[in-house]
Protein backbone atom coordinates (compact mmCIF):
# COMPACT_ATOMS: atom_id res chain seq x y z
CA UNK A 1 0.00 0.00 0.00
CA UNK A 2 1.89 3.62 -1.24
CA UNK A 3 1.55 6.56 0.70
CA UNK A 4 1.02 9.97 -0.31
CA UNK A 5 1.46 13.05 0.93
CA UNK A 6 -1.21 16.24 -0.30
CA UNK A 7 -4.67 17.04 -0.70
CA UNK A 8 -7.49 14.92 -0.56
CA UNK A 9 -9.55 14.57 -4.04
CA UNK A 10 -11.99 17.30 -5.02
CA UNK A 11 -15.56 14.86 -5.64
CA UNK A 12 -17.81 15.79 -7.83
CA UNK A 13 -21.64 14.91 -6.68
CA UNK A 14 -24.30 14.91 -9.03
CA UNK A 15 -26.46 17.51 -7.06
CA UNK A 16 -25.77 20.45 -4.30
CA UNK A 17 -28.08 20.29 -1.39
CA UNK A 18 -26.69 23.92 -0.92
CA UNK A 19 -25.51 26.17 1.69
CA UNK A 20 -24.79 25.31 4.98
CA UNK A 21 -25.45 28.18 7.02
CA UNK A 22 -23.42 26.69 10.30
CA UNK A 23 -20.93 25.35 8.05
CA UNK A 24 -18.26 27.86 10.16
CA UNK A 25 -18.45 25.23 12.92
CA UNK A 26 -17.40 22.34 11.17
CA UNK A 27 -13.26 21.59 11.97
CA UNK A 28 -11.12 21.95 9.07
CA UNK A 29 -8.55 18.79 9.10
CA UNK A 30 -5.60 20.44 7.79
CA UNK A 31 -3.11 19.34 5.07
CA UNK A 32 -0.26 18.57 7.50
CA UNK A 33 -1.98 16.71 9.96
CA UNK A 34 -3.22 13.48 7.35
CA UNK A 35 -1.87 11.32 4.45
CA UNK A 36 -3.31 9.67 2.28
CA UNK A 37 -2.80 5.63 1.51
CA UNK A 38 -3.74 4.53 -1.80
CA UNK A 39 -6.35 1.29 -0.83
CA UNK A 40 -9.13 0.05 -2.65
CA UNK A 41 -12.72 0.96 -1.05
CA UNK A 42 -15.83 -0.62 -1.55
CA UNK A 43 -19.09 1.25 -2.32
CA UNK A 44 -20.68 4.11 -4.18
CA UNK A 45 -19.46 7.17 -2.43
CA UNK A 46 -15.87 8.81 -3.12
CA UNK A 47 -13.88 7.84 -0.62
CA UNK A 48 -10.36 8.12 0.09
CA UNK A 49 -8.18 5.87 3.16
CA UNK A 50 -5.99 8.18 5.21
CA UNK A 51 -4.57 8.32 8.41
CA UNK A 52 -5.00 11.49 10.37
CA UNK A 53 -2.75 13.09 13.41
CA UNK A 54 -4.77 13.70 16.48
CA UNK A 55 -2.84 14.55 19.30
CA UNK A 56 -3.45 13.30 22.46
CA UNK A 57 -1.87 13.18 25.80
CA UNK A 58 -1.85 9.68 26.50
CA UNK A 59 -1.54 8.32 23.73
CA UNK A 60 1.47 6.77 21.41
CA UNK A 61 0.34 8.84 18.62
CA UNK A 62 3.39 11.42 17.96
CA UNK A 63 3.67 13.19 14.82
CA UNK A 64 6.84 12.23 13.33
CA UNK A 65 5.45 9.01 13.20
CA UNK A 66 2.79 8.12 10.80
CA UNK A 67 2.44 5.08 11.26
CA UNK A 68 0.76 6.08 14.57
CA UNK A 69 -1.81 7.68 13.10
CA UNK A 70 -5.41 7.21 13.11
CA UNK A 71 -6.41 5.48 10.07
CA UNK A 72 -10.02 6.74 8.87
CA UNK A 73 -12.14 6.40 5.43
CA UNK A 74 -12.84 10.23 4.01
CA UNK A 75 -16.31 10.56 1.89
CA UNK A 76 -18.06 13.11 0.27
CA UNK A 77 -21.74 12.60 -0.93
CA UNK A 78 -22.54 10.79 -4.16
CA UNK A 79 -25.68 12.33 -4.59
CA UNK A 80 -26.38 15.46 -2.70
CA UNK A 81 -23.10 17.63 -1.71
CA UNK A 82 -23.24 18.23 0.97
CA UNK A 83 -26.04 17.09 3.21
CA UNK A 84 -25.15 13.47 2.51
CA UNK A 85 -22.08 13.67 4.99
CA UNK A 86 -23.87 15.69 7.45
CA UNK A 87 -26.92 13.11 7.50
CA UNK A 88 -24.44 10.26 7.92
CA UNK A 89 -22.59 12.27 10.70
CA UNK A 90 -26.30 12.89 12.52
CA UNK A 91 -27.46 9.29 12.13
CA UNK A 92 -24.09 8.44 13.74
CA UNK A 93 -24.42 10.83 16.89
CA UNK A 94 -27.79 9.66 17.00
CA UNK A 95 -26.79 6.01 17.42
CA UNK A 96 -24.19 6.91 20.19
CA UNK A 97 -26.76 9.04 22.02
CA UNK A 98 -28.22 5.70 22.64
CA UNK A 99 -25.76 4.16 23.23
CA UNK A 100 -25.20 1.72 20.58
CA UNK A 101 -22.17 0.15 19.05
CA UNK A 102 -20.97 2.99 16.56
CA UNK A 103 -18.05 3.43 14.84
CA UNK A 104 -15.71 6.77 15.95
CA UNK A 105 -16.72 9.47 13.08
CA UNK A 106 -15.69 13.27 12.65
CA UNK A 107 -17.45 15.49 10.24
CA UNK A 108 -14.33 17.69 8.88
CA UNK A 109 -13.71 20.05 5.90
CA UNK A 110 -10.77 18.98 4.02
CA UNK A 111 -9.72 20.57 0.43
CA UNK A 112 -12.12 22.81 0.81
CA UNK A 113 -15.32 20.07 0.68
CA UNK A 114 -17.13 18.79 3.92
CA UNK A 115 -15.70 14.83 5.04
CA UNK A 116 -17.63 12.50 7.14
CA UNK A 117 -14.75 10.28 8.47
CA UNK A 118 -15.46 6.87 9.44
CA UNK A 119 -12.33 5.39 11.45
CA UNK A 120 -10.80 2.07 10.37
CA UNK A 121 -11.28 -0.72 12.95
CA UNK A 122 -9.88 -3.58 11.41
CA UNK A 123 -7.10 -5.16 12.52
CA UNK A 124 -4.63 -6.85 9.94
CA UNK A 125 -5.62 -10.23 10.78
CA UNK A 126 -9.28 -9.43 10.21
CA UNK A 127 -12.05 -8.75 7.38
CA UNK A 128 -15.35 -7.49 6.04
CA UNK A 129 -18.00 -10.51 5.21
CA UNK A 130 -20.78 -8.35 3.50
CA UNK A 131 -24.25 -9.97 3.97
CA UNK A 132 -24.06 -10.98 -0.25
CA UNK A 133 -20.86 -12.91 0.38
CA UNK A 134 -22.87 -14.83 3.46
CA UNK A 135 -25.91 -15.73 1.15
CA UNK A 136 -24.04 -16.73 -1.37
CA UNK A 137 -21.70 -19.31 0.94
CA UNK A 138 -25.49 -20.76 1.58
CA UNK A 139 -26.51 -20.76 -1.63
CA UNK A 140 -23.18 -22.53 -2.72
CA UNK A 141 -22.59 -19.77 -5.46
CA UNK A 142 -20.93 -16.45 -5.36
CA UNK A 143 -21.64 -15.25 -8.54
CA UNK A 144 -25.15 -15.90 -8.25
CA UNK A 145 -25.44 -14.19 -4.80
CA UNK A 146 -23.68 -11.07 -6.60
CA UNK A 147 -26.26 -10.63 -9.00
CA UNK A 148 -28.93 -10.85 -6.53
CA UNK A 149 -27.58 -8.25 -4.33
CA UNK A 150 -26.80 -6.03 -6.98
CA UNK A 151 -30.11 -6.04 -8.15
CA UNK A 152 -31.22 -2.94 -6.23
CA UNK A 153 -35.21 -3.69 -7.68
CA UNK A 154 -35.40 -7.41 -6.58
CA UNK A 155 -32.35 -8.46 -3.97
CA UNK A 156 -35.07 -7.93 -1.18
CA UNK A 157 -37.58 -9.87 -2.47
CA UNK A 158 -35.09 -13.08 -2.87
CA UNK A 159 -32.98 -12.12 0.25
CA UNK A 160 -35.70 -11.55 2.36
CA UNK A 161 -34.74 -11.40 5.92
CA UNK A 162 -35.78 -15.08 6.40
CA UNK A 163 -33.32 -16.32 4.20
CA UNK A 164 -30.43 -13.82 5.81
CA UNK A 165 -31.61 -15.98 9.12
CA UNK A 166 -31.00 -18.96 7.41
CA UNK A 167 -27.87 -17.74 6.16
CA UNK A 168 -26.28 -17.07 9.20
CA UNK A 169 -27.07 -19.68 10.74
CA UNK A 170 -25.21 -21.93 8.23
CA UNK A 171 -22.56 -19.92 7.79
CA UNK A 172 -22.10 -18.84 11.75
CA UNK A 173 -23.26 -21.76 13.39
CA UNK A 174 -21.53 -21.09 16.77
CA UNK A 175 -21.89 -17.23 16.80
CA UNK A 176 -25.64 -16.87 14.97
CA UNK A 177 -27.67 -15.84 17.91
CA UNK A 178 -25.55 -13.43 18.70
CA UNK A 179 -24.98 -11.72 15.21
CA UNK A 180 -28.77 -11.81 14.90
CA UNK A 181 -29.27 -10.15 18.02
CA UNK A 182 -27.30 -7.57 16.80
CA UNK A 183 -28.82 -7.58 13.09
CA UNK A 184 -31.96 -6.78 14.90
CA UNK A 185 -30.82 -4.24 16.88
CA UNK A 186 -28.86 -2.65 13.56
CA UNK A 187 -32.30 -3.04 12.00
CA UNK A 188 -34.40 -1.40 14.86
CA UNK A 189 -31.97 1.38 15.04
CA UNK A 190 -31.90 1.92 11.13
CA UNK A 191 -35.93 2.61 11.46
CA UNK A 192 -35.44 5.10 14.27
CA UNK A 193 -32.81 6.85 12.54
CA UNK A 194 -34.49 6.90 8.93
CA UNK A 195 -31.56 5.37 7.37
CA UNK A 196 -32.67 3.99 3.83
CA UNK A 197 -29.20 2.77 2.99
CA UNK A 198 -28.95 -0.40 4.49
CA UNK A 199 -27.88 -2.65 1.59
CA UNK A 200 -26.12 -5.87 1.22
CA UNK A 201 -22.60 -4.61 1.33
CA UNK A 202 -23.25 -2.62 4.02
Amino acid sequence: MSVRKGKLRIENSLNCSGIILNEHHIPILKEKNYIIKNYDLDGDAPKQFIKVYQYSRDSNIRRVHSNSWAPYIAKTAEKWYPIESVIEYMINRIGQGLRIKMNEIKLVKANGQIRFLSKYFLNKSEKLIHAAEICGEHLGDMDMAKQIADDKLNSRDLFTFEYIVKSIQSVFPGNSENLLCELIKMITFDAIAGNNDRHFYN
